[in-house]
């Protein structure tokens, strides 16, 4: 190796590398190096340009580099980067982009790049130059070129010259333009033809032979569409070498524009005149010795009380303090010498008073073409008297700012450091003084919603304060409490002043308030009756959805109809009458009744009460109301009396047992039903010798008496079941119920229904679930043992298997050796299942008691459990806060645990993505598990749940079938329940429910 040539080469790399430092730290250019989307290099002038230093550019993390690029160009640059840093060939090497200062600032950056090796790798090699001068200079050059490109075309007079008879002998373009008519057919035409007076051109061209030329002849010039351009005729005649006349020269200009700004020149005086005369300051324009030309004279005697004829020819001076004479005529000196002056000084009112003015002056060049000033003063006298008081004011602000009934403070912006604050803040936010306060409160930790906070101060940044923000802190002791805080910046001592009120009263109040309107409109929704209102002409302009139902009609059809539509003539004129009744006597009319027809033709009766609707200040505007569907009430008043035969029919039916009885406990009617139940006659019952009580065993007593109570107070009682005795001695159930006639002279009718037979049932069908229930403990404890003891002879089978596999695989043939991997893989297969079976079977028998469990926890403990499966299919899992409730902890574990992996291993082409949440939903925890795996079609929702089925064929994935099985037992456990919701392709989500409150004990 030659060691000579190494040493000059890494000599000439040092050599090479000082060069491009020293050129890059001395370039006017910024000068960077990116790799792996952060800045490797960057020079002073690229920190300069962008306001970092260069350090805040190297500290900036992977990617952060798009941070000082305008949002819109960060896609183009970002691609143009990872080219380059990739080495790709189709790569812009200059291209321009919008960049972002420290201070939020765009400028435009030139920015050319070339691919290098830096450390190994390939890295950008960027220079930037800040061109954005250039870019507005070139804005401004492109808008005055286009201005003066606009008035070059506007500047262009038609031309013309004419013969001696008038005739046209050449024109210019804008003649062609002006006329709509071709140089071939203008020339060799009677010039005057064109105009819309030709008797006036004829006049004019007539007079430029005789005097010699024509100034400024007013003409209109016709197109050939019939619309006339007014012109400006210039004429004058021109002659050949031998000063024989030859013709007329005709320039016109187009006076369209003039007119116009004539007309405008004219408002803009009568513009000028009326602000001038109704400005608040003073408006003078003076001439260079000073002396008034002009002045607003109403306003100049309402402030100094001086009229034209006391202002107009006199000088400034005439009227300015003595010790301001020397700043006055400072102002208007420099005014005339540099066209503009400044000053502050004191007018003599006319009165003798003084007041301070701030004038300001330009100057002009009036239509007599002498300098002019034009001066503007303004009454500052408020200002001044204002500093004198500046000391005063700020020992009153101190005074008020310590003893002020809300809260202010200052505060450092970077991190909330309380600078200063008076007594009512620290107070406030639960400090005795404010001492206390500034030594300790932080307001970065007492916001109750940080996101809140930071929106507070993104407002603050945008527009340097805020008014009446409202926010949720914390006291000293951790108390929440709302706040209303209105505050400023001031950017130069880096803080923020601003004052803050206990606003917590207010939201609770507002909340009551928004809770009555929204129970106001939630009522108005969901009440029966339908309320309505109408315009004085009977149009509907409101109603809610009740109306709207009972009517049949949309509410955009019913909206703006006149209910007069929906009613026969004699229905309308009831109702008019009505509503012209409430409307002279401004008094309600309750229970009106009409009939109205649905949109569907099906009349109905309807009863209202109107009242009259009034605005703001008291004028009758309409009418409103609620109207109540009687049909039902109607057709229940004529169904009475059949409703009082079909009952009659009810009690002489076969069906069941009704009798009367008064207050007394006498039976005084009974039908044949209930005498044939107790055995008695219809005589032996209304003779007053059998009393419903004797038929009752002594040991329902207090249940008969809690039913008579009952009747008593809601006029009916709850069904009951007890026993009756016959006439001959025997015993038999019966359901009776009953309730109180009001208004009878008999108490009341009961129902009473021999239930024997269902008695009888109810006995057998708990017997059966008794013998249910025993089965059920038993096949538990069969699956139990049975799994149990098939283990060991499964391990004998699988090891000796295994054995023969390891022995004799490959010495036989083919098949044997297939033969044995079915074996080993089916007593595994078989191991498999009976583990879940057992897992399946311990479910309840766990000695793990129900406690109070975090969730969280829970979920943490899961995800440990599944680390591997998690990073070997590179799934993510998301989860949101989780509460604590009561459980079987090891379940829950493995609830979570079967859920997870089987939204991993059910995934599609993505890697899984898995949201785990919770709400609380009427004294339920809803838990949801969310994958974006394969789907379940809906037929197989039901069926996911049964132990051992499988939607897939174990080929295609692992497991035994029991993993969901095993979840919705774990939550029958727990009193909750399991189901899903899904679609193929489109993963699936998992839901599970658990009481808030177990019975633990169950």
């Amino acid at each position: 190796m030659n060691f000579n040539k190494v040493k000059t080469n890494e000599q000439k790399l040092k050599e090479s590398e000082e060069k491009f430092r020293t050129i890059s730290e001395q370039s006017l250019m910024g000068i960077a190096i990116l790799q792996d989307d952060r800045y490797k290099y960057v020079n002073q002038a690229a920190a300069d340009m962008l306001g970092y230093t260069v350090e805040e550019l190297l500290d900036t993390p992977q990617g952060g580099f798009m941070n000082y690029i305008h949002p819109e160009d960060r896609e183009f640059v970002r691609e143009q980067a990872t080219k380059k840093q990739m080495g790709m060939k189709d790569v812009i090497t200059k291209y321009q982009y919008r960049g972002l200062t420290k201070l939020g600032e765009t400028i435009w950056v030139q920015n050319y790049s070339c691919t290098i090796t830096y450390e190994g790798k390939h890295a950008d090699l960027i220079t930037m130059i800040d061109f954005t001068e250039k870019v507005k200079a070139k804005a401004e050059i492109h808008k005055l070129s286009v201005y003066n490109r606009n008035l070059i075309e506007v500047s262009l007079d038609p031309l013309a010259t004419i013969d001696q008879d008038g005739k046209i002998m050449d024109v210019n373009f804008a003649t062609e333009t002006i006329t709509g008519q071709s140089r071939e057919e203008l020339i060799g035409t009677e010039f005057s033809s064109y105009f819309t007076e030709p008797e006036k051109a004829t006049e004019g061209y007539k007079r430029v032979f005789e005097t010699g030329s024509v100034r400024d002849y007013e003409l209109g010039l016709q197109h050939v569409d019939g619309h006339v351009t007014p012109v400006l005729y210039n004429a004058s005649i021109f002659k050949d070498e031998n000063g024989k006349v030859m013709g007329v020269f005709v320039a016109a200009r187009d006076i369209t524009n003039r007119k116009k700004i004539e007309e405008e020149l004219r408002e803009s005086e009568e513009k000028y005149r009326l602000i001038s005369e109704n400005a608040n300051d003073l408006i003078a324009i003076l001439n260079s010795k000073f002396e008034h030309e002009y002045i607003n004279e109403e306003t100049y005697q309402r402030i100094l009380g001086y009229s034209n004829e006391d202002m107009l020819g006199k000088t400034r001076h005439d009227i300015v303090h003595p010790a301001d004479t020397k700043q006055a005529f400072k102002v208007l000196k420099d005014g005339f010498k540099r066209g503009e002056g400044t000053g502050e000084l004191r007018l003599r009112h006319k009165n003798g008073n003084y007041i301070w003015v701030e004038t300001k002056g330009r100057t002009f060049k009036g239509s007599d073409g002498l300098l002019k000033a034009l001066t503007v003063s303004r009454d500052i006298t408020e200002r001044k008297l204002s500093e004198q008081r500046l000391k005063e004011s700020e020992e009153k602000f101190r005074y008020f700012f310590n003893n002020a009934q809300i809260g202010l403070f200052w505060s450092r912006i970077s991190d909330g450091k309380f600078l200063e604050c008076n007594n009512t803040f620290a107070k406030l936010v639960g400090y005795d003084t404010r001492e206390e306060c500034l030594a300790d409160y932080i307001a970065l930790e007492h916001y109750v919603d940080l996101n809140t906070r930071n929106k507070m101060l993104e407002e603050i940044r945008i527009n340097n304060e805020i008014k009446d923000f409202e926010i949720q802190v914390t006291k000293r002791d951790g108390t929440p409490f709302w706040a209303s805080i209105s505050a400023r910046t001031d950017l130069k001592e880096n803080r923020l002043e601003g004052a803050a009120i206990d606003i917590t009263a207010r939201k609770k109040a507002e909340q009551k308030l928004k809770e009555s309107e929204e129970k106001y409109r939630s009522i108005l929704k969901r009440i029966k009756e339908s309320y309505f209102e109408v315009d004085l002409r009977g149009n509907y302009t409101f109603f809610n959805n009740s109306l709207v139902e009972v009517l049949g009609y949309s509410k955009d059809e019913l909206l703006g109809l006149n209910f007069g539509r929906l009613m026969d003539k004699e229905n309308k004129r009831k109702v008019f009458k009505v509503f012209n009744e409430v409307y002279n006597s401004s008094k309600e009319k309750e229970n009106f009744q009409f009939e109205v027809m649905k949109k569907n033709g099906e009349i109905i009766a309807a009863e209202t009460s109107i009242y009259l609707k009034y605005d703001q200040d008291g004028n009758k505007i309409g009418f409103g109301g609620i109207v109540r569907d009687i049909t039902d009430r109607k057709k229940a008043e004529k169904a009475l009396k059949e409703s009082e035969a079909r009952f009659k029919g009810i009690f002489e039916s076969k069906m069941i047992g009704t009798f009367f009885w008064d207050a007394n406990g006498d039976i005084t009617n009974a039908n044949d039903v209930y005498l044939e139940m107790v055995g008695y006659s219809k005589d032996e019952v209304l003779s007053g010798t059998v009393r419903w009580k004797d038929l009752t065993p002594p040991e329902y007593t207090d249940l008969d008496n809690k039913a008579l109570e009952e009747i008593t107070t809601k006029g009916v009682m709850t069904p009951i079941e007890k026993e009756y005795i016959r006439k001959n001695g025997s015993r038999f159930p019966i359901l009776i119920g009953g309730s109180a006639l009001p208004g009878s002279t008999l108490g009341g009718v009961s129902f009473a229904l021999d239930i024997t037979e269902r008695k009888k049932g109810e006995q057998i069908i708990k017997n059966l679930l008794e013998k249910l229930r025993r089965i059920n403990i038993e096949l538990e404890q069969f699956a139990y043992v049975a799994s149990h003891d098939l283990k060991e002879p499964l391990r004998m089978i699988l090891s000796f298997a295994r054995l023969l596999a390891r022995h004799y695989k490959g010495k036989v043939d083919e098949d044997a050796d297939d033969f044995i991997d079915f074996i080993v893989a089916g007593a595994m297969r078989m191991q498999k299942l009976i583990n879940a079976l057992l897992s399946y079977s311990q479910i309840g028998r766990s000695d793990k008691q129900f406690r109070l469990i975090d969730v969280d926890i829970v979920l943490k403990e899961v995800i440990a459990n599944l680390r591997h499966l998690i990073e070997e299919s590179n799934t993510i899992i998301t989860i949101d806060p989780l509460p604590k409730l009561v459980a079987n902890e090891v379940e829950f574990i493995q609830l979570f645990q079967n859920l997870i992996s089987n939204a991993i291993k059910f995934h599609g082409e993505s890697p899984p993505l898995i949201h785990v949440s919770v709400k609380l939903q009427k004294k339920q925890w809803i838990f949801s598990v969310r994958d974006n795996g394969i789907g379940i079609d809906s037929k197989d929702y039901k069926r996911i749940f049964i132990i051992f089925q499988r939607l897939r064929t174990k080929y295609e994935y692992e497991g035994t079938g029991i993993g969901l099985s095993i979840c919705k037992k774990i939550l029958e456990h727990h009193k909750g329940k399991i189901w899903v919701e899904s679609e193929v392709g489109k993963g699936s989500t998992f839901y599970f429910s658990i009481p808030k409150e177990i019975d633990i004990k169950s």
